[in-house]
């Protein structure tokens, strides 16, 4: 209790400080809340139970842009630290355990996991190698490398703290054995290992319904996460399959609002984002808008990821002028909540500039966020990921506007610092390096823009799964690019690819596999292998008549290429058939001087003789 009494006073009188400040937002009023209202709570043997509060503290600082505080609250825990590493007890150990943890909300996470790791090996010395004590500073310790991004350690730390747990005899450890296994199932799937996280998180699932029933949160999350690693694995139509049921047992939940039901509809609705499912997905949003905004408090969480998450899929539909009402809320809320400078608030700031960017207003789009740089920098500075984000956001709005040398300079600058900061394989430094190909692509520097995609390439397939949208897309830009410079036989191989992967993730007739087997059997038809060509161009045209209607241009050019195919399999007839169906369509839709008109008309002049046509 002295140790307590030493160190209590100080930190509780800097958390008043910081709590006087008016101007502090929500988000961080709430964490000093928290560390207040236990301000004089103890447990007998550990000391100070407020202390388990102040990292939540140190994270909400950070991350709502209050610097300065962060700074003190920083040298704060270092102050006690130094004054608490010569005592062996167990509140000294306690004390000096959450200061550690709170130096790692704040981003000291070496210094962090030092301090940790001399917490756990004081404890083995005392107590043992497996007494509860120890293994409990462990379970801190993995989480604790978990949030530092170091997964390979804390996979290692998880699988050593899981055996331990194995080895003990006596006493009911079930339900903590249960809550680690379900954080070495999330550094598996992170580490880009699913088929081992889904035997975790499936152990998990069942161990949680025996002891907590069907709709239990505790029992919801690590389904929810199963599906995670099924997404990762490739398989969406299981992972759906489990959310639909997931959510389906909690449909007897006594609220519209209930925690378990909401995990679970939030997990589907996220999955229907990833599938481009975007009427089934803006309709479930739209629903949780309503009922978050009516069932919880104005600040909660779930309200703010609902509406944007909405405003996304009214993004894809084009339906840009509930989307601008929806972010004139969501704004609102989240400055209004979180801060002007927090994480949430700056993507909900970015977004005004993206709905201007579907729009093609990209002149409009770029001020918005020169303006958030001017005030982000001397907040920040110049190596946070908030700028680095907003400068990504920049250079692809310069890319889109077609000034890709301005772009390819950004990209480049931005690129250097996202290595230095983060790492490789991170998905902010890789859409970097993404953005980068595509403008040195559009100046023409296709070997250069190559090697680019190629490294996305394998590192998303690696950190994101072979099958997830973002590198499937990424895939697609690569086999383009090598399609443009007549590398067909490789193009080929990288558009069935696609293909595969987005049937798999998206379905046979979403609009971006369609759109990909198109462009495979255009390349199909360039390699001469027509039959092959036939078949996906009639599975494309009967997918994108389903879905974008008999005058739509992109069906109109599946079209086109279908006749290539006939004609070189020697159909002539039925290639005219085809032709002379797309002309008369296209003169009455598009016009005479439509790019398919022109094309298809020189097709049907051509038609007997011989020569490469040329598709689209």
């Amino acid at each position: 209790s002295y140790t307590s009494e030493r160190v209590q006073p100080l930190m509780i009188a800097l958390v008043r400080r910081i709590g006087a400040d008016e101007r502090l937002p929500r988000s961080v009023s709430y964490q000093v809340d928290q560390v207040l209202d236990n301000a004089d709570e103890r447990n007998e043997e550990s000391g100070w139970w407020g202390v388990r509060f102040l990292p939540g503290l140190g994270y909400e600082l950070v991350r709502a842009g209050w610097g300065a505080y962060a700074d003190e609250l920083r040298e704060a825990a270092r102050e006690q630290i130094a004054g608490l590493r010569s005592a062996e007890d167990l509140e000294s150990r306690n004390l000096r355990g959450h200061l550690a943890l709170t130096l790692n909300k704040l981003g000291e996470y070496e210094e962090a996991e030092r301090e940790l790791r001399a917490v756990v090996a004081v404890s083995a010395r005392v107590h043992g190698e497996e007494h509860d004590y120890t293994l409990f500073a462990r379970s801190y310790l993995v989480d604790l490398l978990y949030d530092a991004g170091r997964l390979e350690a804390a996979a290692e730390e998880s699988r050593t703290l899981l055996d331990a747990w194995d080895r003990r005899m006596g006493g009911d450890h079930r339900t903590e054995v249960l809550s680690r296994r379900q954080v070495y199932g999330r550094v598996l799937v992170d580490l880009g290992r699913p088929e081992e996280a889904a035997r975790e998180f499936r152990a998990v699932a069942a161990g949680r319904l025996e002891l907590d029933g069907p709709r239990h949160v505790r029992t919801v999350t690590p389904r929810v996460w199963l599906a995670v690693a099924l997404r990762r694995h490739g398989l969406y139509d299981e992972a759906e399959a489990e959310l639909r049921s997931v959510v389906e047992d909690c449909r007897s939940a006594e609220s519209d609002v209930d925690d378990a039901l909401l995990t679970a509809e939030f997990a589907l609705g996220e999955l229907l984002d990833a599938r481009q499912r975007n009427e089934e997905a803006e309709a479930l949003w739209r629903e949780l808008v309503e009922r978050t905004s009516a069932g919880l408090k104005p600040w909660n969480w779930r309200i703010r990821r609902a509406r944007r998450n909405r405003i996304h899929r009214l993004r894809a539909l084009s339906r840009y002028a509930e989307a601008a009402a929806e972010l004139d809320t969501l704004v609102e809320e989240t400055v209004g909540t979180l801060g002007k400078w927090h994480d949430d608030s700056l993507i909900a700031q970015r977004l005004r500039a993206f709905l201007l960017e579907d729009q093609g207003r990209y002149d409009e789009a770029r001020p918005i966020y020169r303006d958030l740089l001017e005030q982000q920098i001397p907040v920040f500075g110049e190596d946070h990921s908030n700028v680095l984000s907003t400068r990504y956001c920049l250079a692809t709005s310069m890319r889109l506007a077609g000034l890709n040398e301005e772009a390819l300079a950004e990209y480049t600058d931005v690129l250097d610092d996202w290595l230095r900061v983060l790492g490789p394989d991170k998905q902010s430094t890789l859409m970097t390096r993404g953005g980068r190909a595509r403008a040195l692509a559009n100046l023409g520097r296709r070997e250069e823009a190559e090697a680019e995609y190629r490294v996305v390439v394998e590192a998303e397939a690696r950190v994101l799964g072979r099958d997830a949208p973002l590198a499937l897309t990424t895939r697609l830009n690569l086999a383009a690019l090598v399609r443009d410079q007549e590398r067909y036989e490789e193009a080929e191989a990288e558009f069935r690819q696609v293909v595969e992967g987005r049937v798999r993730a998206l379905g046979a007739e979403a609009e971006a596999t369609l759109a990909a087997r198109h462009s495979w059997g255009y390349v199909l038809n360039k390699l001469g292998r027509f039959a092959e060509a036939e078949r996906e161009i009639r599975e494309t045209i009967r997918g994108r008549l389903r879905v974008l209607g008999a005058e739509n241009t992109g069906t109109l050019w599946t079209r086109h290429n279908l006749g290539i195919a006939l004609k070189g399999l020697g159909r002539p007839d039925e290639a005219e058939t085809e032709w002379r169906a797309v002309l008369e369509i296209s003169e009455r839709v598009l016009g005479d001087e439509h790019n398919c008109t022109v094309r298809t008309r020189e097709a049907l002049a051509g038609l007997r003789e011989p020569g490469d046509d040329q598709a689209s």
